[in-house]
């Protein structure tokens, strides 16, 4: 039963590598013409 639950985590913390990427391409896209 461990072996299940040390599964589901493995796919969320993917998710949230690929969310932080996008937030940091965004947050330079949003903060480029800022400062502009």
């Amino acid at each position: 039963m461990a072996r299940i639950d040390a599964n589901p985590p493995m796919p969320e913390f993917r998710d949230d590598y690929v969310l932080r990427e996008v937030d940091a391409e965004w947050l330079s896209k949003a903060v480029k013409p800022k400062q502009f």
